[in-house]
């Protein structure tokens, strides 16, 4: 245990070194930052008992070797990084720690005793925690109330990781952080990586990108069993991927109850980001108030989906709400998931713009809606194929209760196969289950399209502005329209049909449709 008195003289005069066979204590407040003289104090034991806090003079530093060091009720966050060795472990208290911009920069542990027992706090300040190096690992701890209102746009509210560093954050929540630039909770950036382990981020805010996580510069981040809820951003409300960020992967994971501003309630993604992969995940209640995207928007970035959930997203903003869960500008795999109570003015639960290409395979849509594409719009050049999946329920006021297809260009297809449209209905226009445009080459391969309805034409489907409609062992039957129950408009039969209604359609010559 340490003689403080003779430590803070010492310290006036030389560089102290404090060396211990086994475990050095401190006990007593080491104030040594008003000394005259301001010198360096280094620590050599295998073990330190930090339970009061180390300050020297502005400038001089604390360092050490010890491979654990203990940070008591009473000890200093900062004293305890700075006396670890590289790769050691500081170990936290249950307390809460006032942590005004704690820097670390080499290989360290965090241990905290549990999210509600320590508790790393910005006091509403500053930001918590600063990485500029090294590999950190924070384990259960809550990081809450940091707040970088710096003026200067650097971003980070809890923590900002740069240039190499990476950043494992396991077990832990990150709460009510904020900053008037991006990133909220966390801001990643420069070539390292980041995952995101059984933690929560709650209540974070950022005014431009990423209220809950922003990611840029190269950055790559995974987040596995984890739940982002409530978090605010201007684009991207729970996570933002900005155009230089790398792969991003979201597994077991909740998005829920996020907003932005603009586009992507949920998730934002930039246009030359790396691909964003999201499986076994949940994205449920967000929001984007005046664009695109209630659950994710991408600007051109790669998106694959594999069996995850997305339910009562919702951008419905005048004429720029699109997509409902995902509006795209990029390519998108969808496989094995389910899109239920979403909402858009266009493309209830997709809309999908550009000359991406997209595929959606055994998944369901039900009970989306929106003025256009009850469950999907596409429009201008991208290709979209539809396999082995069920659009059921979904509704529209206009076009396309199911599907509104609105290709802005020639040689634009659309394929469907072994799929089923069923009780899909438009309130006050044409293409119950599907609406066709001009520049459309449709393909339906192995479809039942059965009891849709459609206020105008085309119970089942509307293809009467001239797009290419070619069905094959397809089942068209008890739709219900003004004109056109079935089908409205020209089609190319390819053989073995059953469309129950002929009326209004044409194109059955050589064909056994009936």
């Amino acid at each position: 245990t340490l003689n403080v008195a003779t430590l803070v003289s010492a310290l006036n005069n030389n560089n102290v070194t404090l060396q211990a066979s086994n475990a050095i204590t401190v006990n007593a407040a080491v104030e040594a930052s008003r000394n005259a003289n301001g010198n360096d104090l280094r620590l050599e034991a295998n073990t330190l008992n930090l339970n009061e806090k180390i300050s020297l003079r502005t400038g001089r530093r604390l360092s050490g070797t010890a491979n654990t060091v203990n940070v008591g009720t009473n000890g200093d966050l900062q004293n305890g990084v700075d006396a670890v060795a590289t790769g050691g472990v500081v170990n936290l208290a249950e307390a809460a720690y006032s942590a005004p911009s704690v820097q670390l920069f080499r290989d360290t542990t965090i241990q905290g005793q549990g999210t509600d027992k320590t508790f790393i706090q910005g006091n509403n300040s500053s930001r918590a925690l600063s990485i500029s190096a090294g590999t950190i690992t924070l384990d259960n701890v809550t990081i809450e109330n940091g707040n970088d209102i710096t003026g200067n746009e650097t971003g980070g509210g809890a923590i900002r990781v740069s240039n190499t560093a990476s950043l494992n954050l396991l077990n832990s929540l990150v709460r009510n952080n904020r900053t008037n630039s991006s990133g909220g909770g966390i801001f990643l950036s420069g070539a390292g990586r980041t995952l995101v382990e059984n933690s929560t981020f709650e209540g974070n805010s950022a005014d431009i990108f990423g209220g809950g996580i922003l990611t840029e510069n190269g950055h790559q981040l995974t987040i596995e069993n984890s739940i982002l809820i409530g978090n605010t951003a201007k684009h991207g409300g729970g996570i933002d991927g900005k155009d230089d960020s790398n792969e991003i992967t979201i597994r077991n994971t909740t998005l829920a109850n996020n907003v932005a501003e603009t586009q992507g309630g949920a998730f934002s993604f930039g246009l030359n980001a790396g691909p964003l992969t999201v499986e076994n995940s949940t994205i449920a209640n967000n929001t984007a108030l005046a664009g695109g995207g209630g659950g994710f928007f991408s600007n051109g970035a790669p998106i694959t989906i594999t069996g995850s959930t997305f339910r009562g997203n919702q951008a419905t903003a005048n004429t720029r709400g699109a997509g409902g869960a995902i509006e795209t500008l990029g390519d998108l795999t969808v496989r094995e998931s389910i899109f239920e109570d979403n909402e858009s003015v266009t493309g209830g639960a997709i809309s999908l713009i550009s000359s991406g290409v997209t595929s959606i395979e055994t998944t369901t849509f039900d009970n989306n809606t929106a003025a256009q594409g009850g469950a999907i719009a596409t429009r201008d050049q991208h290709q979209v194929t539809i396999s082995r999946s069920t659009l059921s329920n979904n509704q529209s006021i206009n076009n396309g209760g199911a599907i509104y297809d609105n290709a802005s260009s020639a040689n634009r297809t659309l394929m469907i196969d072994n799929s089923t449209l069923s009780g899909n209905e438009v309130t006050s226009g044409d293409g119950g289950a599907l609406h066709l445009n001009t520049n459309t080459q449709a393909s339906l391969l192995n479809v039942t399209i059965a009891n849709n309805t459609a206020d105008a034409s085309g119970g089942g489907i509307s293809n009467d502005e001239g797009g290419e409609l070619r069905l094959r062992n397809s089942l068209i039957a008890n739709n219900i329209a003004t004109t056109g129950s079935d089908i409205a408009g020209n089609l190319t039969s390819d053989g073995n049909n059953l469309v129950q209604s002929r009326t209004g359609s044409f194109g059955y010559i050589g064909a056994r449709s009936r």
